[in-house]
């Protein structure tokens, strides 16, 4: 298997991801990926990632942004941001 990375960029391409992930699950991940560092690899994306449940992995759940990792008023900052098409400049 070759090494290929995803970031918070390319995470959309991961044919798991769109068929496992809500659209609004997508932009939970969107939205914290501002705040916090986000990169996974295709052996974690295929080996160790259980997609008929990826919400309850323990490893879906330790590698890719949660909601929860944010306070609501700083997810809903940051969403807002994001949906009026804000610079990443000024998001940060």
């Amino acid at each position: 298997m070759k090494y290929k990375s995803y970031t918070a960029k390319t995470y959309k391409e991961i044919p798991q991801v769109q068929k496992a992930l809500t659209a609004e699950q997508m932009f939970d991940i969107d939205v914290v990926s501002k705040v916090f560092p986000f990169k996974v690899n295709n052996y974690v994306i295929n080996e160790l990632i259980d997609w008929e449940n990826p919400l309850e992995d323990p490893i879906f759940r330790l590698t890719f942004p949660q909601r929860g990792m944010l306070l609501d008023e700083d997810y809903e900052t940051i969403a807002k941001l994001i949906k009026e098409g804000a610079s990443e400049e000024k998001i940060k």
